[in-house]
């Protein structure tokens, strides 16, 4: 019993931080489809790309690690999640870029699993001037990740 109510405690201590921190979320318009974004946390800006396999839900822990100090951004790609499936050809790269346009972002710190990754190395080369080195990190160990990329952004 004692147990089960400091679990408890511990939960509802995590949700009420969780809850007071800035956060939005919404859908950003490309023609008839549409791309579901999350942003939580304020200040300089990383966005999350998921992997070709899952939606944007991979990137919980993460979300909620680094928006004690940073705005984090995540976002269904077209098809995936909550974002609808694509009526018309499209690019995931262009995707990224309109999300990035509409949220008003000038500069972030692209992070991308997988197939994210190819489109943050793409628009960062375009768009964006984002320095240091690819690292291959695993998300099924988030302290490490977090760690990781902590100790990159400092």
């Amino acid at each position: 019993m004692k147990s089960i109510l400091l679990s408890l405690t511990f939960f509802l201590i995590q949700y009420f931080q969780l809850s007071s921190q800035e956060s939005s979320s919404g859908y950003i318009r490309l023609g008839a489809d549409s791309i579901y974004y999350e942003t939580r946390g304020s200040g300089k800006v990383i966005i999350l790309i998921h992997d070709g396999l899952l939606p944007s839900d991979v990137w919980d822990a993460q979300s909620a690690y680094f928006s004690k100090d940073y705005r984090v951004v995540r976002y269904d790609r077209r098809g995936y999640g909550r974002s609808s499936p694509s009526t018309v050809q499209f690019s995931h790269l262009e995707d990224l870029d309109a999300l990035v346009t509409q949220l008003k972002i000038d500069s972030a710190c692209l992070i991308g699993a997988h197939a994210g990754a190819i489109n943050a190395g793409i628009l960062k080369s375009r768009r964006m001037v984002i320095s240091g080195a690819g690292h291959l990190i695993p998300l099924e160990q988030p302290e490490i990740f977090n760690k990781t990329v902590a100790d990159f952004l400092k």
